[in-house]
């Protein structure tokens, strides 16, 4: 597995809220089991994701075994944001990606409420191993999961675009802010929530933590030390 997010979903909820998550390529990778019968959960709540390659992808075991469990998906006001900024730009952007006989044999379920698609996002369902190709978003993804599964959708030209652009060098990627993943003031985005609130992160509540202090500890005198995080407030 080669996500910023790495877990075994089997008989598993995996938890992903409140939270900003940024990859070059893949930002959640699930691992699925070979136990037939077995079931995981996987629950994205106003989070802002973006990606140089693929958002979401379940991956059969290393063993090498089929997976075998069922994985469902629910999903509440969260971005898929436009490209990262690295990797190939010319290659669309993939939603979920899955062996071809976890999708075949109806083993993911997805359920989602006002969530923000950017024009960037454009291969929506893929088979493992597959080429991204550009596909319609009502022909593909609603349509493999019903309307009554996808409340309120936006996944429109003008729909999730950034204020300004992300960096284009992967060194800078490192030193990204929150305030970087604001979403634009005339993109349908900013207020997809109610018609006054932005979806995605809650950007004001988080602070993201550099390389410099992501580990430290506070000292006795109230400095900072080697250790722990000092970050309280959420994001990575």
């Amino acid at each position: 597995m080669d996500g910023i997010i790495d877990a075994d979903v089997a008989q598993r909820v995996v938890h992903v809220q409140r939270s900003i998550a940024l990859s070059r390529n893949t930002v959640l990778s699930l691992g699925l089991s070979e136990l037939a019968g077995s079931v995981g959960t996987v629950d994205l709540s106003q989070c802002t994701f973006s990606s140089g390659d693929t958002y979401l992808a379940l991956e059969n075991p290393l063993s090498g075994g089929t997976g075998q469990c069922q994985v469902k998906f629910y999903s509440d006001r969260c971005v898929f944001g436009p490209h990262a900024g690295v990797g190939d730009r010319k290659q669309p952007l993939t939603l979920l990606t899955a062996p071809t006989e976890v999708l075949a044999g109806g083993q993911v379920q997805w359920f989602e409420m006002l969530n923000g698609y950017s024009a960037d996002v454009e291969c929506l369902l893929r088979d493992a191993g597959e080429p991204a190709a550009r596909q319609d978003f009502a022909g593909t993804w609603l349509a493999r999961w019903t309307a009554a599964n996808c409340l309120s959708p936006l996944h429109t030209a003008d729909g999730v675009r950034w204020a300004k652009p992300l960096p284009t060098k992967p060194g800078d990627l490192e030193d990204v802010e929150p305030a970087q993943f604001t979403l634009h003031a005339n993109c349908q985005g900013a207020v997809w929530d109610g018609g006054t609130r932005p979806i995605g992160a809650p950007l004001d509540a988080l602070r993201i933590p550099t390389p410099q202090t992501a580990l430290q500890l506070p000292s006795a005198t109230g400095g900072a030390t080697p250790g722990r995080t000092t970050n309280s407030t959420g994001g990575f």
